[in-house]
């Protein structure tokens, strides 16, 4: 894939980024966040769904919509977790079960990542020596 083509694809997602904005501004003005929230974070689940759909299926065609669900759910998890801890807040009134909420939420994937890249190096290593 060429420069030109990733610089496209990556600039797709800035219109998508400036929508959402958008919508939750607008949410927040007419005093409607909790169910837009809640609409955000089922086209979140939909999208984590294609994605894992397609990227169990074997055709070609399936490989770009796989890369573009892969793309959209990387770039929108942080928004789908500030939005569901949006909601819990709604929810559960203390302040510490929230935050410790919201530190696993958002640490936990990139410590699981680290931590599986780290324990596929070990054995490698090993090897090695």
């Amino acid at each position: 894939m060429g420069k030109f083509t990733r610089t496209l694809k990556r600039a797709g997602y800035i219109p998508l980024h400036l929508l959402i904005v958008a919508v939750i501004a607008f949410a927040w003005w007419h005093r409607a966040l909790t169910p837009v929230c809640v609409v955000l974070l089922v086209l979140y689940m939909a999208a984590f769904a294609g994605m894992l759909w397609f990227q169990r299926n074997p055709c070609n065609t399936s490989c770009l919509l796989s890369d573009f669900f892969e793309d959209t759910t990387t770039t929108y998890y942080f928004g789908a977790v500030m939005a569901a801890i949006y909601l819990l807040s709604r929810i559960i009134e203390n302040n510490l079960i929230l935050a410790v909420t919201a530190v696993v939420v958002l640490a936990g994937p990139a410590i699981t990542s680290l931590l599986n890249r780290e324990r596929r190096r070990t054995p490698a290593s090993s090897k090695q020596q």
